[in-house]
């Protein structure tokens, strides 16, 4: 049976939902909505559904995205809005302190000089990145001339008062959770970029400066 609107419907919606899954579990998780086996005719219908749904999104800038996440090699899929490809992204979730952490984690990995031993991943150790983010001296100077300032100007400076430590804490282990991060596989304590920072931030990522190892490792699969 060849996937009805009703079966993309409820697809795209389980992929929203997740944000992100391993390719090999998109595929049987479209193969049990459609209610067929996952054979090679199924992978075919997948691989066409796919197509098909980001040629309908591709207007309100929407797309079924797959990546091969460089930390562990693995394939994911993931729902991505193609509109926005830098940290804002996390939206509301995070406070603007929190989002600008995460860009400098971001940073701070993508440019480190270490990697993980399993795969060659650049990696930060959660000590570096807890010493992110501290920046009383330069925020008490916004909030000094913010001061001279309307109201608005002032609320915008106090929303970015710098982090503690514990909200820091707090913060990498939210962007673990939601994918963002993740810890690196063979060396405790430190930290990778997560599969949604590839799937969603690829360009942003392309556009820093790397290391010529790391640029030319991520130019292959994203």
């Amino acid at each position: 049976m060849a996937p009805r609107d009703l079966h993309r419907m409820a697809f795209v919606q389980a992929l929203m939902d997740s944000s992100f899954m391993q390719e090999d579990k998109c595929k049987m998780l479209f193969a049990r909505i459609v209610g067929r086996p996952l054979d090679v005719a199924m992978e075919a219908q997948y691989s066409q559904t796919l197509k098909d749904l980001n040629d309908q999104m591709g207007f309100a800038k929407f797309k079924i995205k797959t990546v091969k996440n460089p930390v562990d090699n693995k394939k994911y899929v993931g729902f991505v809005n193609t509109n926005v490809d830098e940290p804002s992204k996390l939206g509301s979730r995070y406070s603007l302190a929190q989002r600008d952490l995460f860009k400098q984690a971001m940073e701070c990995i993508s440019q480190s000089s270490c990697t993980d031993g399993s795969n060659g991943a650049p990696c930060a150790s959660q000590i570096e990145l807890l010493n992110l983010g501290s920046r009383s001296a330069n925020w008490q100077t916004t909030i000094a001339n913010s001061s001279q300032a309307g109201p608005s100007t002032q609320a915008a400076a106090a929303s970015n008062k710098p982090l503690s430590k514990v909200q820091i804490e707090e913060t990498l282990r939210q962007l673990i959770s939601d994918g963002w991060l993740a810890g690196a596989p063979s060396k405790p304590g430190y930290l990778c970029l997560g599969v949604r920072t590839f799937l969603e931030l690829n360009a942003y990522l392309m556009a820093l400066q790397l290391p010529e190892e790391t640029r030319a490792a991520w130019e292959v699969v994203l």
